[in-house]
């Protein structure tokens, strides 16, 4: 077997099993496992990753339920034909705001995208909680998606960006939205915030207003390219910048 391309690493908080998971699927998509083929064997994956039998019994028995794996009694365990067992993909959307017209317009795109394609969708509300998002992470892999659609959480806490990290190190699909996590490589998808906000800003200044104020929620990569363009305007129009213009807050308050 072999280990060349991904191992198990203990000091991830990632569980284990959930890492060996993501091993076997990743082997099977570049072709080492094969369709109606046995993979090596529960007592053979513990040796050469240094697990007990019962992380692989648990990550075999997460695979058969998803459809990926089968088992053959007296056999061993073999790679299912996904097109014969026809187990529906399904797809993780975390956002940080349901409620928020902005989010519930992304998810509803998001939903009638996946609808059209035959994917299975499972939304979870973070609440802008980085430890909420750590746990819809592991639980919703856990449960069998096959990848994520994230809004990341404006507040980040290491053990929510290792989670990503090592995800994205097993080559498990993440496309973040809106905004993303610095000096992560993942694919976004947002519009350019920058020129947006610089637009606005320049509008307003062609109407006459000198004094305009500038207020977005908790520093991110889409607040701060934003607000990099409202500054640019305000300096190319000869107008200086008042820091109290800029006033930050909780967007989804209904005070």
């Amino acid at each position: 077997m072999s280990t060349m391309d991904m191992m198990i690493d203990r000091d991830q908080y990632t569980p284990l099993y959930i890492q060996l998971k993501l091993l076997i699927k990743d082997k099977i998509q570049k072709g080492e496992y094969l369709k109606d083929q046995p993979i090596p064997s529960c007592k053979d994956f513990a040796k050469t990753y240094s697990v007990s039998k019962l992380t692989v019994r648990q990550a075999f028995s997460d695979l058969i339920k998803e459809g990926i794996l089968y088992g053959v009694v007296g056999k061993g365990t073999f790679v299912a034909d996904r097109q014969k067992t026809q187990q529906p993909m399904t797809i993780g959307v975390l956002v940080i705001d349901t409620p928020n017209l902005f989010y519930s317009t992304i998810v509803s795109g998001v939903e009638s995208v996946l609808y059209d394609a035959g994917v299975n969708m499972i939304l979870g509300n973070t609440n802008n909680n980085p430890e909420k998002e750590s746990d819809y992470l592991v639980k919703l892999v856990e449960q069998g998606v096959s990848g994520f659609i994230l809004v990341p959480t404006t507040s980040r806490d290491i053990t929510s960006d290792k989670i990503i990290k090592d995800f994205v190190s097993r080559r498990f699909p993440i496309v973040m939205v809106d905004r993303y996590i610095e000096g992560q490589d993942i694919d976004y998808i947002g519009i350019d915030h920058e020129k947006g906000a610089y637009d606005a800003a320049s509008y307003l200044i062609k109407q006459g207003h000198r004094n305009i104020a500038y207020i977005t929620e908790e520093t991110c990569t889409s607040v701060n390219a934003r607000i990099k363009g409202y500054l640019s305007a305000l300096a190319e129009h000869g107008i200086p910048y008042n820091k109290d213009y800029v006033i930050h807050g909780d967007l989804r308050s209904e005070e």
